[in-house]
C-alpha cells in the first residue's frame, strides 16, 4: 500500500475535526469537515452496491477498498449521517471506485498536511 495512504490512514485525526466527549471518546465530524456531491460524479466513477444481510459501513469498506478505515466515506456518499443506524437490506449506495478514492485520500492528506505544518509553524 502507498506510503501516504498508510499515513493518512493511520491519522484521520489530520483529516477531519474531531469532537471529545464527556466520557473522554472521540468522534470525527466528517459532516462538518468534508464534503461531496456524490449527485454529480461520473457514472464511470461510481460501483453501485446492494447491501446485504449483516452489512455495516465497515464490512462494506473493507470489501471495496480493503480497509475498514474508509467507512466515512461510503457514508458520506450516500448522505448517511448516523453510521450506527442498522443498514436495510437491499439498500442500493453508491461508491467511488477505488482508484478515485486513493485520489482524494492523497488530497486529504497533502491538505491536512499543509494545515499540520501551518499550525506549527505559527506556534512557535
Amino acid at each position: 500500500m502507498d506510503v501516504k495512504i498508510q499515513r493518512a490512514r493511520e491519522d484521520l485525526s489530520r483529516m477531519f475535526d474531531a469532537a471529545k466527549g464527556d466520557d473522554g471518546s472521540y468522534a470525527y465530524l466528517i459532516n462538518r469537515t468534508m464534503y461531496i456531491d456524490s449527485d454529480n460524479i461520473s457514472p464511470s466513477m461510481i460501483t453501485m452496491y446492494s447491501s446485504k444481510t449483516n452489512d455495516t459501513y465497515t464490512k462494506i469498506s473493507y470489501q471495496m477498498y480493503g480497509t475498514i478505515d474508509l467507512w466515512w466515506l461510503v457514508c458520506k456518499m450516500n448522505g448517511i449521517t448516523n453510521p450506527f443506524a442498522p443498514l436495510q437490506v437491499g439498500t442500493v449506495l453508491k461508491l467511488l471506485n477505488a482508484d478515485q478514492v486513493q485520489k482524494i485520500v492523497m488530497v486529504a492528506l497533502d491538505s491536512s498536511e499543509k494545515m499540520y505544518k501551518n499550525s506549527t509553524i505559527n506556534q512557535s
